[in-house]
C-alpha cells in the first residue's frame, strides 16, 4: 500500500511523538520504540497506554512513562538508556542503536550472573549472553572452525596459489549473446 505525506502507520504504543504527529521520522524513531519495549520488559507494564488508539497516541505526545514502576535493582546507566531513548524531542534522543548496545552490554558485565538469581539454576553454558540476545539467538556461539583448504589451481596440493574459484560459464552473458 502506498502512503501519503501525513499519514500515520504504525501501532500506537510504539510510536515516536514526532510520528504520531504526522511528521517526519528518521532511525530516532527506531530508538524510541527500543526503548518502549526495554520499558515493557523492566517493568511488566505497558509505557503508554489508554482505551482508544487516540487515547495512546495523547500519552505518547503528552505523558511521560511511569519511571517509578521500575524494579530497584534496575542499574543506574539502564535507567538513563531508557530515559534518554524516551525522550520526546528526537534531536536529544539516543543518536544511534549502538549506544543502547554498549550501555546494555556494560551493565550486563557488571551484573551478577544469572543464575545466581534463578530458583534452579541455568548452568553456565546454556546462559544468554548479551551478543547472542542481539543475534537473535540464546545459544553459545559456536568455535570457530579454520578456513577449508582449497588446493592449489596450478599444483593441486599447495594452497600457496588459491585464487577463488570462478563460476562455471554454462550459459553465454547476456552481452555475448546480444552481441553473437
Amino acid at each position: 500500500a502506498m502512503t501519503q505525506a501525513g499519514m500515520i502507520l504504525g501501532t500506537a504504543a510504539y510510536m515516536a511523538p514526532e510520528q504520531a504527529r504526522g511528521k517526519p521520522v528518521d532511525k530516532r524513531a527506531d530508538i524510541w520504540a527500543f526503548g518502549v519495549v526495554l520499558f515493557e520488559m523492566l517493568t511488566g507494564t505497558r509505557a503508554f497506554d489508554g482505551e482508544d488508539t487516540t487515547e495512546v497516541l495523547g500519552a505518547v505526545v503528552r505523558l511521560e512513562p511511569n519511571y517509578s514502576a521500575l524494579p530497584a535493582d534496575v542499574p543506574a546507566p539502564v535507567r538513563t538508556l531508557l530515559q534518554s531513548c524516551l525522550i520526546k524531542d528526537p534531536r536529544r534522543r539516543v543518536a544511534d542503536i549502538s549506544t543502547a548496545l554498549f550501555v546494555l552490554d556494560k551493565a550486563a558485565s557488571l551484573a551478577p550472573p544469572v543464575a545466581r538469581r534463578l530458583r534452579h539454576p541455568v548452568p553456565q553454558s546454556r546462559q544468554p549472553r548479551i551478543e547472542d540476545a542481539w543475534r537473535g539467538s540464546h545459544s553459545p556461539l559456536p568455535p570457530r572452525s579454520p578456513p577449508p583448504h582449497w588446493p592449489c589451481r596450478r599444483c593441486g596440493i599447495c594452497d600457496k596459489h588459491r585464487r577463488p574459484s570462478r563460476p562455471s560459464r554454462a550459459s553465454p552473458s547476456p552481452r555475448r549473446a546480444a552481441s553473437g
